[in-house]
Parts: C-alpha cells; structure tokens; sequence
C-alpha cells in the first residue's frame, strides 16, 4: 500500500529494484548518508552508481546507527534508463565493495515498491557473560562480567520484556530530538534466547523503531538481570515516557538488524 507523504517513483523511473543487504557497522557512522565520515549507505549507492552508470538514490528499510550491523537490511532504488540485469547488482557491486559489506541479492519489484514501508523489522542484541570477554566476539556483542560467576538472570529480563508488548508511546526509550512525528510503536514479539561461549540474546520485532530504542530498552532489561530493578518497573518506566527513568544505552556493537518482513 502506497503510503501518503512518502516519495513515490519519478515519472521518468522505468525499474524499481530491491536488494538485500549484509554489513558489520563497526567501521561505519552507520547505514545513513552524513556530513562526515564513511557511511553504508554511501558507498553502496556508488558502487550501484557505478554498475548501472547512473546515479542511484537508495532508500532503507532501516537507519541503523553507527557500529550496528544487519544480517539483513533491505532498500529499494528507482532506475531511469538501465537495463542492468538484476544479478549483476549483486556480483558486480559486490567486486566494488569493502569485504564488511556484501549484496546477498537483488529483485525486480513493482515500480512502486518502497523499501521503508516494512511490515515488521526484527533486532537482536547480543550479551557475553563471563569473567573475562572473549576475543573473536567483542565486535558483536556487550560483554557484561557475571558477578561471583552468576549470570544475568533470564527469567527477570524475559518477564521485564514482556511488559512491552502491544502499541504504547516509547519515549521513555528514546534517545535524542524526535525525529518521527509520533514516539507510539506497537511490538509484536520479544524473547530471550541462549547460544555458545556465553553468549545470551535478546530478539524484539515490532512494525518500526524509535533512535536508540532497542538499545535502551536493552540497557534497562540487564539492570533487571542485575538485580538492580523489578520485572514490573518495565512497565512503569514506559508509562512515565520520560528517557531518565530508563537505564543506560547498551553499546552499538551487540545490535544487530536480523531480519525485515513485507
């Protein structure tokens, strides 16, 4: 469904093209385009550019932060006179690319397809446990030193997040100026999971998401694990909309975008 206010194709579009995107944010300010330094979006939009010789504008399901990674980001561009096949924006960009970002594939859409308008989007963070944090993941993840070897407790942190399910204003776990014209969300589903060498998860899916939303809500679920709050104050401080009740921004490194539905 065409949504009001959002840019549509111009008239002279003849291709919309969608791609699914992988990267480590690590050495990025992130997906979008800045001022300064070294974006995704950037230098995918050239590398595209420069297959298709002409100028691509790409648009996001998501605006990830800096040194957040995405196992699957989507984004959609128009094309005015290109008849570069599909499969040439994966193996021909991908040559132009930094090794920390890879086109796992590109799909010829319906002339109005619109990669922002995502049905659902889905984030994990991930957490390492543990006395001493593990080389080969630091990029990936938070590390959290388990106090006496007892680890954050799960049960606590699932209960907490649960408070957040359903449609609510979440400006309590919003961080900066108001970019959106309203701060409610609905989220959809959230879980706590387990892996290897310490590792814990936490997945939220929700139709979008506030600045720093997943991060603040996770830096408030770990003081929840830590004992330092209740399951029941999640609530509380959501209800409060107010950013200083919540906890600290858990770090970029641990969050990933995982997956985006249409």
């Amino acid at each position: 469904m065409k949504r009001v206010g959002r840019p549509g194709p111009p008239p002279e579009a003849k291709r919309t093209i969608k791609i699914d995107i992988q990267y480590q944010g690590t050495n990025y300010v992130g997906w979008q385009r800045q001022a300064k330094g070294k974006s995704v979006q950037g230098l995918v939009e050239g590398a595209l550019s420069k297959i298709a010789n002409e100028k691509i504008t790409l648009f996001s399901a998501s605006r990830t932060d800096a040194g957040v990674h995405a196992l699957q980001q989507v984004a959609s561009f128009s094309l005015q006179k290109s008849k570069t096949p599909s499969q040439a924006f994966v193996e021909g960009t991908n040559t132009l690319l930094p090794e920390d970002i890879r086109i796992l594939q590109a799909e010829e859409m319906d002339l109005h397809f619109f990669a922002p308008e995502a049905k659902e989007k889905t984030y994990r963070y991930f957490i390492q446990t543990g006395a001493i944090p593990l080389v080969f993941i630091r990029a990936y993840a938070w590390h959290i030193p388990s106090r006496f070897n007892h680890p954050l407790r799960l049960s606590a942190m699932d209960e907490g997040s649960r408070q957040l399910l359903g449609t609510y204003d979440f400006s309590a776990f919003r961080s900066g100026a108001a970019t959106t014209q309203t701060s409610v969300r609905t989220v959809l589903n959230v879980k706590w999971g387990e892996g290897p060498l310490g590792l814990i998860y936490f997945e939220v899916t929700a139709e979008g998401f506030l600045k720093y939303m997943v991060r603040n809500i996770v830096g408030t679920l770990v003081e929840v694990g830590q004992g330092k709050r209740k399951p029941e104050d999640v609530r509380l401080i959501l209800e409060s909309k107010q950013r200083s009740k919540a906890g600290p921004t858990a770090p970029p490194n641990g969050l990933f975008l995982w997956s985006v539905t249409y």
